[in-house]
């Protein structure tokens, strides 16, 4: 994305907040918290990213697109209630909206701060999604917004760092390790469920056996792939202490005391990340 898409995005986002606030009037104020919430969970999620050494300037163009959507969906249903005001005068719709919004930004940003370090008190956040009552919390508090950042890191690795492997073969080889070690992700974050995280040592067998058979999957499919066997053991060689290191990560995790169920399935994801990050950068010095 060059400069010029860059600054159109932030303009439109500051329109749609300006207009937004004109419109709402005196019901302007939770947009606003929204926006600042927003704001909030942007730079926590670039202080995490930091700690986890996988920092990228697109945190800032993240915000913008995030304002861009949010305030399209609520001036959609704000448009709708001017519609309809002639037979059902209400802005509760909107605000319905804006509520969902926020809570989910303050949830995000919680869980930011467990991640860096703050005290939250056990279970803080199921109890915050339990005592507010807002139609669709119920099924947010179920998805798994961590685990579609680490997919959507993976899905940057392959879209942006993939491009700059100019051999062949050695492209292959990283493409096929992101897309399985995504699936892997993908697993864990719907596989892994509230009673295998209270189950500490029922965790640890699942996540190894959902690992093991990534790295399974993965030999299967370079091999399948016709990828010269010399570049599969160089790059196994390499990343032998690396994978070593990742599953003692792991079995730390699963076995962490006083840590929340929700902080223990995002340090799975990040810890994989984080691996495909070093992977990379180590592939493309070699």
């Amino acid at each position: 994305m060059n400069k010029f898409q860059s600054g159109m995005e932030v303009f439109f986002a500051s329109g749609i907040i300006a207009y937004l606030s004109g419109m709402l009037g005196s019901n302007s104020i939770p947009f606003m918290i929204l926006i600042i919430l927003v704001l909030i969970d942007t730079l926590t999620g670039m202080a995490k990213a930091i700690k986890l050494k996988h920092f990228c300037s697109r945190g800032l163009l993240k915000f913008a697109k995030k304002v861009i959507l949010y305030s399209t969906s609520i001036l959609t249903v704000s448009l709708l209630e001017i519609g309809i005001r002639s037979v059902y005068n209400t802005n509760l719709f909107s605000q319905t909206m804006a509520i969902f919004f926020i809570l989910s930004e303050a949830v995000s940003i919680l869980e930011n701060m467990e991640f860096l370090g703050v005290p939250i008190p056990a279970n803080f956040i199921k109890l915050i999604m339990k005592i507010i009552k807002v139609p669709g919390v119920d099924k947010f508090g179920e998805t798994s917004k961590n685990s579609l950042d680490g997919e959507n890191e993976i899905d940057d690795m392959i879209k942006y760092h993939l491009p700059r492997f100019q051999n062949k073969n050695a492209r292959n080889l990283i493409e096929i390790k992101l897309k399985v070690w995504k699936g892997v992700v993908e697993q864990i974050s719907k596989s892994i469920t509230d009673n295998d995280l209270h189950n500490e040592e029922l965790l640890y067998y699942k996540v190894m056996y959902l690992m093991e058979m990534g790295f399974k999957d993965m030999q299967y499919q370079w091999e399948e792939a016709n990828i010269p066997k010399e570049y599969i053991e160089q790059f196994n060689g390499i990343n032998q202490a690396r994978n070593s290191k990742l599953m003692q990560n792991i079995k730390s995790i699963c076995y962490a005391k006083e840590v929340s169920d929700e902080v223990k399935k995002q340090r799975f994801i990040d810890s994989i990340v984080v691996i495909l990050y070093q992977t990379i950068l180590e592939a493309l010095k070699l």
